[in-house]
């Protein structure tokens, strides 16, 4: 893409009803900050939330979209328990997202940041890429991807809250955007794997060990995202990449 128009990094943060996934505002701050250090290019970062305070001033803090999705914020017993439902996310390939900017990255609050992904986002042009982690899955990771907005709107126009979770769920997809993301796009146009430096923390050959110098990126989950002692201690690590300066 053209560095004369800005990329938008965009994260949802809203608050739950399970105490042990709460993300508070300073991560979304930490998550600003690696950008700054590991993005070389115009960028600016849009929060999706529900709670504006604490957010640094240089965040664009946006209030959360009412959407068809929130009916399914509820606990579903379809799917799995550990994790939140997360389809209101799939609003930012409706045509109302267009107002974010031509172009977005989508970022989960608990990655780490580790090395320069200038190129890793803006070596893809294709209107829609996706995270696919290991060679050989055949999955859409819901943690990152890029889109060109205003493209493929049928993965929001086509969603249906009573029907599209069961049958992504029937045709193999799980979770809950992933899910339907994977039932909608994959495989898709251009995507990153576990090869371009995008891994899980449960990839890393041991626990606790520094990741190799290729890894960019590393996901973590909201049990265990970087913010937390038992992700800190486990990985002394990561507070020398997650940090706010």
């Amino acid at each position: 893409m053209s560095n004369t128009i800005p990329l938008t990094f965009v994260t949802w943060k809203w608050r739950g009803p399970d105490p042990a996934r709460q993300f508070p505002s300073h991560a979304v701050n930490a998550l600003y900050a690696m950008i700054v250090r590991h993005y070389h290019a115009p960028f600016r970062l849009v929060c999706l939330t529900d709670d504006f305070s604490g957010l640094d001033g240089k965040i664009d803090a946006v209030p959360l979209p009412v959407t068809k999705a929130d009916a399914l914020l509820a606990p579903n017993t379809t799917f799995a328990k550990t994790f939140p439902s997360c389809f209101r996310r799939l609003w930012l390939f409706s045509e109302e997202a267009k107002a974010l900017g031509a172009r977005i990255c989508l970022l989960d609050i608990d990655v780490i940041i580790l090395e320069d992904i200038t190129d890793l986002v803006d070596g893809k042009t294709a209107d829609f890429v996706g995270w696919c982690g290991k060679d050989g899955l055949s999955k859409i990771a819901g943690g990152m991807w890029l889109l060109t907005t205003g493209s493929h709107t049928d993965v929001w126009d086509a969603f249906d809250p009573q029907s599209s979770p069961a049958l992504a769920y029937t045709a193999g997809h799980r979770g809950s955007d992933q899910g339907w993301l994977s039932y909608m796009l994959y495989p898709p146009q251009e995507r990153w794997t576990m090869a371009d430096g995008i891994y899980k923390m449960t990839w890393l050959r041991k626990s606790g060990q520094r990741p190799p110098p290729e890894v960019k990126m590393v996901f973590t989950t909201g049990l265990d995202a970087p913010w937390t002692p038992r992700c800190q201690l486990g990985h002394s690590w990561v507070r020398d990449y997650w940090r706010l300066d």
